[in-house]
């Protein structure tokens, strides 16, 4: 991490990536050096200092969260209710138009093996796309970055690769290439910052202090490059909604104006910090929930009237959640696994996962992860980026199956262009060992019985029977003590029926 601290000793100009001859830096004509992206847009929003996922997406109802909560749990007439068992945080009210419109994701109980709970380590682990004991120093987003550019570093691309909100670059945008984005504060001040500005040419020597040198002068080089380009595109995008007066509305309303500007650049990363609430949880994460949700819906709206949001899909993560019980302080300590969000036009709206099982912790009294964060990033990669597989592996370091969290996602519920279409989805995954998620989409509300068969026709459960809204619907499944096998599922919703076949293995 020493390049990363070296960073933060800069106080002129921040911005980056690793060329090999700044005296050759040279913009790629336009249209020469497109990214693999389809044009498509990732927003990536950092809750830093590991959000509490329990207070976000609430388990109302649930005397386990009341008791181990007496101080801090949401009483259950202030919950913004998703279905019987969930809601969100009732300063999260802003965002359950986009769950009705089928704009939201959530994906329940996101961690991954052996979790640390250290801030600095797990947002390594989080950032770099790697397990719990591996050390890297690139991130996974610099790494698909990489995929995605495959001319690069030899050609660099006429817009930047990605745009990180801040003044000190992430390790999330890190390559082989060293930084894959650049970092700015607001891009007419950036301009303002390198104008005039030249490259320096002179070579570095040949030592560690060297090296660093070379770095720091491919900072300067990068960012005199795409300055003009940074600020031109700024002022010819306009935002079409007020935003609140905060530093995450700022941030959003940046990315706003330069994706509406035409900016061919496909990944962003902004920041919302103080999530470690080990005090005073209440009102602080109260706070911070209506500063999200007041801040993404500005976003979300400005990009629709915009005509743009078709492209865009914003993720959140953070490092852990946090302990189910409080402390003595009216806070909670660093937990494991935790609830994240997709929102967007390409979303799959909707609920991954099961309602997190408070009476079944591990030995430090934290939820078990049930979805590995990696596995998000891989379904973003597959159907948002359209990566190929191999591509994916050497951004993620290893292979991930995905999850039906978008619309264009072949493992779950496909896009439809008619309204009245009636679908039953293949469950995911398949086959399983434990666990699948079955889920449908209702051209209307209708009473909806959904049922499970042997391979010799006899029906062995009744999954599913009452009256549901029209829109995507998922359910997860757990076999329980069935037998390895073939078995049938079936859902009836109104004048529609229709059979798919899935494989359990233990």
């Amino acid at each position: 991490m020493e390049r990363r601290q070296f960073i933060k000793t800069l106080s002129g100009l921040t911005g980056s990536i690793i060329m090999p001859n700044p005296a050759n830096y040279q913009l790629s004509a336009a249209g020469s050096m497109k990214s693999s992206a389809s044009g498509n847009i990732l927003v990536i929003l950092q809750l830093k200092g590991g959000n509490d996922g329990l207070n976000t997406v609430i388990p109302y109802g649930n005397s386990l969260y009341h008791d181990s909560r007496p101080n801090l749990a949401i009483p259950d007439n202030e919950v913004v209710k998703l279905n019987d068992h969930l809601g969100l945080h009732p300063d999260l009210a802003p965002l359950k138009p986009f769950f009705d419109d089928e704009m939201l994701r959530i994906v329940q109980n996101v961690g991954y093996p052996e979790p640390n709970r250290s801030h600095f380590r797990s947002t390594d682990i989080w950032l770099s796309g790697s397990d719990s004991d591996q050390y890297v120093f690139d991130g996974w987003a610099g790494r698909m970055l990489a995929q995605m550019y495959g001319g690069y570093p030899e050609t660099i691309p006429e817009h930047p690769m990605a745009i990180h909100l801040g003044s000190v670059p992430s390790l999330v945008l890190e390559s082989e290439y060293g930084s894959m984005g650049v970092s700015i504060e607001d891009p007419n001040q950036f301009y303002q910052m390198v104008q005039g500005s030249q490259a320096d040419t002179d070579p570095p020597p040949d030592t560690l202090a060297g090296k660093e040198l070379e770095f720091l002068k491919s900072i300067a080089a990068q960012s005199i490059l795409y300055a003009n380009v940074l600020r031109d595109h700024s002022n010819q995008g306009q935002n079409l909604v007020t935003y609140p007066d905060t530093e995450l509305a700022e941030q959003l309303a940046i990315i706003s104006r330069l994706i509406g500007s035409g900016l061919d650049t496909p990944v962003y990363f902004a920041t919302l910090k103080k999530f470690d609430t080990h005090s005073n949880q209440l009102a602080r994460h109260r706070t911070l929930m209506g500063n999200l949700a007041a801040s993404v819906s500005a976003f979300i709206e400005d990009i629709e009237k915009q005509g743009i949001g078709s492209r865009v899909v914003l993720l959140t993560l953070s490092e852990f959640g946090r302990r189910l019980a409080e402390n003595g302080s009216e806070g909670t300590d660093h937990g494991t696994a935790a609830p994240l969000f997709l929102i967007g036009d390409p979303v799959a709206g909707g609920i991954s996962g099961k309602i997190p099982d408070l009476s079944n912790l591990d030995d430090r009294g934290d939820i078990l992860y049930e979805y590995d964060f990696r596995q998000i990033y891989a379904s973003i990669m597959r159907n948002h980026f359209l990566l190929s597989d191999d591509q994916i592996e050497a951004a993620l370091l290893r292979s991930f199956d995905s999850i039906p969290i978008l619309d264009s996602d072949s493992s779950g519920i496909e896009s439809i262009s008619q309204p009245g279409d009636f679908l039953l989805a293949q469950n995911y995954p398949n086959p399983f060992n434990s666990s699948t998620t079955l889920s449908f989409r209702l051209p209307e509300k209708t009473r909806v019985q959904l049922v499970l068969y042997n391979a010799q026709g006899q029906l062995i459960r009744t999954l599913l029977d009452e009256e549901k809204d029209a829109g995507s619907h998922s359910l997860s499944f757990d076999v329980g003590n069935l037998p390895s096998g073939t078995y049938f599922y079936s859902v009836k919703a109104g004048l529609n029926e229709d059979v798919k076949r899935m494989t359990f293995v233990r």
